[in-house]
């Protein structure tokens, strides 16, 4: 793990005497009228716009969540289902906010199967790969989105085939493209991230030899990111806006470690994490400087929100913001999701008032001397252990 040194410390210090704070500051997104729970699964790069899913009064069968496009000025807007679908969620946006994908149920016959859908002005219905989606195992019956591009015209997606499961594809105005696995036939693969300009995206296939590996397509080339040193399998859960940066897990005996990707350092072990803490990553802002996610506290039995940064190492947010003066009183975070470009915005999900609610959080850049001090904190906890 890496520890800043002083001089390293007196320099971040420097820059925050020379740079103007962000306001700290935590919002609850708050739920439909009638509902009682919503959940935040993304934010725009520009930190405007929020979506995610909110349970909701409308009568409807086997559910009542749908998605919401939430801002500090307009709040809540819910987001048009497909026509006699009881649940949609949004899980992506543009830059702006101005497109965002996600998913909704679609009645066929008696099954709910899920569809990829966009809302830009309308509501689109994405559909699914065509055909058999070259891989010889009959026909996709569900696509689902899972990320999407600055300009939001290509979106990082997955078609699910019920003889063997996921498969990663690639979605744009001409329609689905299936980027296939790192062996031909019926082996699963899955989307998670994608890079700003669409051309990268990121996240796992499956092998002949039962190991899930970190994969990157590049125009829709597969590329094999390898594992940790001792690692048997790795999954890339995001990547920086600007495409640099890759984080993700990988399995090394019985330990999920965290890890950054670089093409000029390859795959290593995320530093600032402390010994035996777990942290699942789940975004990273434009230049893979913040990341956010979760990890599970096994003394109170559910996850903890959590942000990484290359200054400050890993940080609870449900300590960050009361020691930047932020009340969190009836608040607990268990779930940071996505990031702006800047790294000042977070969004995720917490219990509030024993209510679980969506929120987005403001911090300050660069962080102030309180949060070198958690890190300091985290790398004496590792040294004793």
């Amino acid at each position: 793990m890496r520890v800043l040194s002083c001089a390293a410390g007196f320099a971040i210090l420097a820059s925050v005497t020379q740079s103007t704070f962000a306001q700290p500051g935590l919002t609850g997104l708050g739920f439909f009228s009638g509902g009682s729970t919503s959940e935040a699964y993304a934010i725009s790069a520009d930190g405007s716009t929020v979506t995610g899913a909110s349970t909701t009064s409308i009568a409807v069968a086997n559910g009542q969540y749908r998605a919401f496009k939430w801002t500090r000025s307009g709040g809540m807007l819910m987001l048009p289902a497909l026509a006699g679908a009881n649940t949609s969620s949004g899980h992506a946006l543009n830059a702006d906010g101005s497109v965002i994908v996600g998913e909704s149920t679609t009645l066929i016959g008696f099954q709910t199967p899920y569809r990829a859908i966009r809302w830009s002005g309308g509501t689109q219905d994405l559909g699914v790969v065509p055909g058999n989606g070259g891989v010889g195992s009959g026909t996709a019956n569900e696509s689902r989105a899972s990320a999407l591009s600055s300009d939001g015209s290509v979106m990082a997606g997955n078609c699910n085939f019920p003889s063997f499961g996921s498969r990663a594809c690639r979605w744009t105005a001409s329609g689905w493209l299936d980027i296939g696995a790192l062996e031909p036939g019926a082996f699963s693969s899955s989307t998670t991230g994608i890079s700003g300009s669409g051309s990268i995206i990121v996240g796992w296939s499956q092998s002949s030899l039962s190991s899930t590996r970190a994969v990157r397509w590049v125009n829709s080339a597969i590329q094999d990111l390898g594992v940790l040193t001792g690692a048997s399998s790795s999954t890339a859960n995001a990547i920086s806006g600007d495409g640099s940066t890759i984080c993700g897990i990988s399995q090394v005996g019985s330990n999920r470690i965290s890890f950054l990707y670089t093409d000029a350092g390859g795959m290593v072990a995320m530093s600032g994490i402390p010994a035996a803490h777990l942290f699942e990553p789940e975004h990273m802002n434009r230049d893979g400087t913040t990341i956010v996610g979760a990890g599970f506290d096994a003394s109170i039995n559910t996850n903890r929100a959590l942000v990484w940064t290359s200054a400050a190492g890993l940080m609870d947010l449900n300590t960050l913001l009361p020691s930047l003066g932020v009340d969190l009183s009836g608040w607990f975070l268990r779930d940071a999701t996505s990031v702006s470009d800047d790294g000042l915005t977070i969004v995720g999900t917490g219990v509030h008032n024993g209510v679980v609610e969506g929120f987005v959080a403001t911090i300050p850049s660069p962080l102030p001397a309180s949060a070198l001090g958690l890190a300091s904190l985290f790398a004496l906890r590792r040294r004793r252990n």
